[in-house]
């Protein structure tokens, strides 16, 4: 498993951040192509890489499949949950300093 055959582009951490934050759910592709406005045939072949990857695990039901994040995996649960939460923490303090900045400075609107 290499970090760039997970990581490689902007909708395989969309689909990774996506399902961190949702780590206790399963979603078919339907779905999950609405919540993360990634197109069903790009999705579908980047699902199938990240199951190669054990990224995610793929549980078929009759004609449905269902996937969620593969959090036996080590990497996932050592590494990848752990940068998506560090990520959200980051931003939040982030937005929560500038919010706070611009209260000091008496701003009217922030449109």
């Amino acid at each position: 498993m290499q970090l760039l055959n997970i990581l490689g582009t902007k909708n395989n951490i969309k689909v990774i951040r996506f399902l961190v934050r949702h780590e206790n759910w399963e979603f078919n592709i339907s779905e999950f192509s609405k919540d993360t406005k990634i197109n069903k045939g790009v999705l579908s072949r980047l699902i199938k890489k990240l199951e190669k990857e054990n990224v995610i695990r793929v549980n078929r039901k009759g004609k449905i499949s269902l996937f969620k994040l593969n959090k036996d995996n080590l990497f996932i649960k050592n590494v990848l949950i752990q940068l998506f939460e560090k990520e959200e923490t980051f931003f939040k303090e982030h937005l929560k300093n500038r919010l706070t900045k611009l209260k000091e400075k008496d701003v009217l609107s922030i449109i």
